[in-house]
């Protein structure tokens, strides 16, 4: 069944209501159609055309012969939980959105609302496990949405038609219950126009058409709070491509970030493997250049599959360097950032991952190089190389609550003077410290603990509003 079909079961039955003039299925379409022109994401959409489908099955009426639909939101939440599948990515968002969407017209004041909304959130947290980006925003557009779908005059209800059928186009022309997956997105920095004809042909098993997201500009001096909205805001461009597949890999700590959010929302991550080449070439005079060249040999998708470790680290003392940097190559202030994790530095070689290998033969990997760090008591991992391992890598780590990061550096350039009195500039690294993998989510974590706090702080307060209220009623 489509969205449709389940709106048109309430075509034409009036809300007998004083607030509405208009039936259930007009006032849902246009609810929607307010929110497809204020551009509202996906689950806010799909809560708009749905908040009210069970209000016919509600329905009461007040001593004035006036309809009410107490506890609406409550049924239709129920039914839209057996209408949408479980395994849809915005489902528990939607459910959400729905469950609360009363809470505006309930309470008195903005600051009340806002944590009565807050309390039911927390409830559909528990009840569906997830907690939603942007929730309170999207519940004040689908608020908006909601009051300006009511039709409560005659010349409202002269207009409405063209709305709702603007809205029934659009539903017609998106399937918001199977959105359509057919892109790639590059999110790299490299654009695809640069691809060879050999990775551009193999682009066609993923999707039909590819599109450019360039990779922000990660300073190195970034916070985490900072990260998160570079993160948002590139993450914003890529989902409103509806892509099928994302190709993503560059700095290491975001790239980790973007993989593990597009997998959430049921999206294949991939990379390219390519093979370093040597070619001569002729030249005029001559002589005979030797030239290096990356040959596209594959895509690798960044889920190898569940990996089964056998081991776990028996002490957590020492702070490994899994990359092909030996510490003692390093510069004087990485190696004393370092020790400040731990005066035990231990080498361990990142593994060469030929270009060529399959996913089996790169799971392996993953798990021997693995067992060699747990084997080497690991209080600090430090993870830099190929993106596909690097993020599985991380991702086993911090499943064993093992600390991972990666190195910062600045890119600095200088002229150096030759012996034959020329100039040449060269352009080196300087080490700024150490970046944690996981920094977005402690942070994340941490604004959530203050918001928990902020939460039972805010319920206590509208507690006390409602007994000086009560009070007052009794002093009357």
């Amino acid at each position: 069944m489509e969205i449709q079909d389940f709106l048109k079961e309430n075509e034409n039955i009036p809300h007998k209501s004083k607030y509405h003039r208009e039936t259930y299925y007009e006032h849902c379409m246009l609810v929607l159609n307010n929110a497809i022109e204020m551009d509202a994401n996906r689950p806010t959409l799909i809560a708009a055309a749905l908040h009210d489908i069970a209000k016919p099955r509600t329905q009461g009426f007040n001593k004035i012969g006036d309809a009410c639909f107490y506890g609406h939101e409550n049924v239709t939440e129920e039914e839209v939980a057996n209408f949408i599948p479980k395994e849809d990515k915005d489902f528990g968002q939607v459910v959400a959105l729905i469950q609360c969407h009363m809470y505006p017209y309930q309470v008195n004041g903005p600051d009340l609302w806002g944590e009565k909304a807050r309390v039911a959130l927390a409830e559909a947290i528990e009840k569906y496990g997830a907690l939603y980006e942007n929730f309170e925003k999207n519940l004040n557009l689908l608020h908006e949405c909601d009051e300006r779908g009511t039709v409560r005059t005659k010349e409202q209800e002269v207009n409405m038609v063209e709305k709702i059928n603007n809205a029934g186009k659009w539903l017609d022309e998106h399937n918001l219950l199977e959105p359509e997956r057919g892109v790639l997105v590059n999110l790299s920095g490299r654009s695809y126009e640069t691809w060879s004809p050999e990775q551009l042909e193999a682009t066609k098993e993923f999707a039909s058409k590819v599109v450019d997201v360039s990779y922000p500009n990660i300073p190195p001096t970034a916070s985490a709070e900072e990260l998160i909205k570079i993160v948002d805001r590139t993450m914003d461009d890529v989902m409103s491509y509806n892509p099928k597949t994302v190709l993503c890999g560059a700095e290491m700590v975001t790239t980790h970030t973007f993989v593990n959010k597009l997998q959430k929302h049921g999206i294949k991550v991939i990379n390219a493997a390519s093979e370093r080449v040597s070619h001569e070439k002729l030249n005029d005079d001559g002589t005979v250049t030797k030239e290096f060249i990356f040959e596209f040999k594959q895509f690798r998708d960044y889920d190898t599959g569940k990996i089964e470790l056998e081991k776990i680290p028996l002490e957590r003392t020492n702070f490994i360097n899994l990359s092909n940097h030996p510490s003692t190559k390093w510069p004087k202030d990485q190696l004393k950032t370092a020790k400040k994790y731990s005066e035990n530095i231990i080498d361990i070689a990142y593994p060469n991952i030929p270009p060529t290998a399959t996913q089996e033969q790169i799971k392996e990997i993953i798990k021997d190089t693995l067992e060699k760090v747990i084997d080497a008591n690991p209080r600090v991992v430090m993870c830099m190389g190929e993106n596909i391992t690097c993020h599985n890598f991380v991702k086993e780590l911090e499943k064993l609550n093992i600390q991972t990061v990666a190195t910062v550096t600045k890119p600095v350039t200088e002229k150096v003077r030759n012996e034959d009195g020329t100039e040449r500039t060269i352009k080196t690294f300087k080490f700024e410290g150490f970046r944690d993998y996981d920094c977005i989510n402690k942070f994340i974590k941490q604004e959530y603990l203050k918001y928990l706090k902020n939460l039972s702080d805010g319920h206590k307060r509208a507690v006390e509003h409602e007994k000086q209220n009560i009070e007052k009623e009794r002093s009357r």
